[in-house]
């Protein structure tokens, strides 16, 4: 029986209790088994040659069972011939006593129920008629008529007379059921539901509005409520008939749609205990185990679901599925290639073909695989954003920066992917200002810019009062810190700007204690500034303060302070500058960098920490540096509390507190890339 809504959803039973028990099956052939265990349509389905090899033109003479089989259907059928020649005669000598008794109304029945017996249906349907012509209308006769009518397809006529029976038996379990079979022949699924409901509210352990409301819920009203109620008409079904391997099998796929994977395991075992041609089952199975980690037997399902269908793409990509969980990479890649041989435009399989080359590394080819999926979907933003991304972990940052900007024009909001890229190439001011735009691009995409604008000036009233605020404690002598007092409010464009005139106000106030608490704001302000923007004008003013502190009276620790902020803020206002290039082509791209012995014969180590590098001497402390460009001879970076700066070039390491003369710090080499 195929497992869809067909035009078939019972079958007529003998007249001899006028009770018809209407049940989903119409055969239970094993064909039936494999029928929607996958969504997709139009597999190329391979030749009964593909499956079982070439055809036997010289058929083996038969086994004794075999004849023996042959034999007992042969006598069946003259059995049923004889019967069916009596029922004949039975027939037609009612019909003769009807020409002289035509009021008889038992007649009328006799002859309408011997016709459904051997399924001459619509004369069954004419003696009905006359029996209720001469008796009157009843529950039980109209039912019976109504259920005929349906056999030959005849739905209004079937749905008036259930109604009416209904009407005459509101309570008659039978006749509800009855009519919610027929109304799901006709696609009425609310009307059925109804039905069904009804029956199980009057017995509730009614097996088959069970069993047809749960189907029903799974079929056409699926959701995860409606699972779960269908979860449980199954699971009662089965504990009133638990040898039904059908019901088993409807059981299975909601226990599978609600992720039970022990129970799926269980009872989808029964079904293929019984049934080991029921296909899906070994891919219910096969995903229960591959949800358990157990991937050997999940695998040995999937192949055996494949053998029913070996060129059905899906079940070849559900195996390809289990091989990359397994780390079976090559062998997911096989799969795949031939899964696309038959789908050669499926977009999912190009996909997974590119994961499962990542997993080996092989990165030229799954760029290459990118390539032929922007061919078939040109205008999807995604793609163009994840070959960006594996450019960038491969390298190939122009490559990488050009497929995310090309995304982001697109409409993709992928400016935190970017800001990645700008990241490992040391372009710490674009990354910042690609995230700072990234909260804009969304409210913008959500149709929010009046609100996100009205945002930023509520958050600049916020910050100035802020600054306004730790101005007035730093003159008390509490220092500034990075979580309380400067980052709050970091990514607003006014921030730097604000922070500048405050700190500058300080310091160039003609009280001396004020001015050294100015220096010290802007030490804690230069060593928490990360990536943030400095404006021009507002850094030149404070670059000048500074140098002007650093030139008169104050004690030389402050006047020395003042001296290497001024060029800090120099510094860091180019390099904060989302315009500043500090990357150019073929740059050099490396973690660490050793010096066994530097000019004073000590062991040294550069590694690359967050936006900079961290320097570690033997028998010293370790030293921050700000990196500040790189480019293919050297990576260049700058010791905020020196004014010092520090070049690494592939085989050595060089210092300079001017940039243009350079001193040796030592040979060495790269030992992490």
């Amino acid at each position: 029986m195929p497992l869809t809504m067909t035009k078939r959803f019972w079958i007529i039973a003998p007249f001899l209790s006028f009770t018809l028990l209407i049940g989903l099956i119409g055969s239970n052939t094993r064909q039936a088994w494999a029928a929607n265990c996958e969504p997709t349509d139009g597999e190329n389905r391979p030749s009964i040659e593909e499956l079982v090899g070439p055809l036997d033109k010289n058929p083996q003479e038969k086994t004794p069972d075999e004849v023996k089989a042959e034999q007992e259907q042969t006598d069946a059928q003259r059995r049923e011939k004889q019967v069916r020649e009596l029922r004949q005669a039975e027939i037609d000598r009612l019909t003769a006593k009807l020409q002289t008794s035509l009021d008889d109304p038992n007649l009328w029945l006799t002859r309408a129920r011997i016709r459904a017996e051997i399924d001459q249906r619509e004369g069954a349907i004419s003696d009905l008629t006359q029996f209720m012509k001469r008796k009157g209308k009843s529950a039980e006769q109209l039912a019976q008529r109504g259920k005929l009518y349906y056999s030959l397809n005849q739905f209004d006529e079937a749905e008036a007379d259930l109604n009416e029976a209904v009407q005459l038996e509101p309570d008659n379990t039978e006749m509800l059921y009855a009519r919610g079979k027929l109304y799901i022949d006709q696609w009425k699924t609310q009307e059925a539901y109804r039905d069904f409901s009804k029956v199980i509210a009057i017995e509730p352990r009614h097996k088959m509005a069970r069993f047809n409301r749960g189907y029903l819920l799974m079929g056409v009203k699926g959701s995860y409520g409606n699972y779960r109620q269908a979860l449980e008409d199954l699971k009662i079904v089965v504990d009133i008939d638990p040898d039904w391997v059908l019901a088993r099998y409807h059981y299975v796929r909601v226990l599978h749609s609600l992720g039970k994977s022990e129970e799926v395991i269980r009872h989808a075992t029964f079904v293929l205990w019984h049934e080991p041609d029921s296909e899906c089952m070994y891919s219910y199975r096969s995903a229960a185990y591959r949800f358990l980690d157990k991937f050997d037997l999940a695998l040995s399902d999937a192949t055996k679901y494949m053998e029913f269908n070996p060129r059905a793409e899906s079940r070849i990509g559900m195996r390809a599925a289990i091989y990359t969980r397994m780390g079976e990479h090559e062998k997911a890649i096989d799969d795949w290639k031939t899964y696309l041989k038959i789908k050669p435009n499926s977009v999912d399989g190009y996909d997974n073909l590119i994961e499962s080359y990542k997993a080996l590394k092989r990165y030229d080819d799954a760029l290459a695989v990118y390539d032929k999926v922007m061919e078939l979907e040109p205008n999807n933003s995604d793609w163009p954003r994840f070959r960006g991304m594996l450019k960038g972990d491969v390298g190939d940052f122009q490559g990488a920066l050009a497929d995310l900007t090309t995304s982001i024009e697109m409409g993709g909001n992928n400016y935190d992917n970017r800001a990645n890229i700008y990241d490992d190439m040391g372009e710490y001011a674009k990354a910042w200002a690609d995230r700072v735009y990234q909260t804009y691009a969304v409210k913008a995409f959500v149709g929010k810019t009046i609100e996100y604008e009205q945002e930023l000036a509520d958050e600049e009233k916020v910050l100035a009062a802020l600054v306004e605020q730790q101005i007035n404690l730093l003159q008390t002598g509490k220092r500034l810190t990075r979580s309380k007092s400067l980052w709050p409010h970091n990514k607003h464009s006014a921030w730097g700007g604000y922070w500048l005139r405050g700190l500058t106000s300080l310091v160039t106030s003609d009280n001396a204690e004020t001015q050294k608490l100015g220096v010290q704001g802007f030490r804690d302000f230069v060593d928490n500034l990360r990536a943030c923007p400095l404006p021009p004008e507002e850094t030149q003013t404070a670059v000048d303060a500074l140098n002007k502190l650093a030139a008169g009276d104050q004690p030389e620790p402050i006047k020395k302070e003042a001296s290497i902020l001024a060029k800090d803020l120099a510094v860091l206002q180019v390099a904060n500058d989302p315009q500043t290039e500090a990357w150019q082509p073929g740059s050099l791209y490396f973690k660490t960098f050793t010096i066994e012995k530097d000019e004073q014969g000590r062991s040294t180590e550069f590694r690359q920490f967050d936006m900079g590098w961290l320097e570690r001497k033997k028998g010293s402390g370790e030293n921050r540096f700000r990196e500040i460009r790189r480019t293919p001879q050297f990576i260049e970076m700058y010791a905020l509390d020196r004014a010092l700066w520090v070049r690494l070039e592939v085989d050595q390491a060089k210092w300079s507190f001017d940039r243009e003369n350079w001193k040796l710090i030592g040979k060495g080499e790269i030992t992490q890339r």
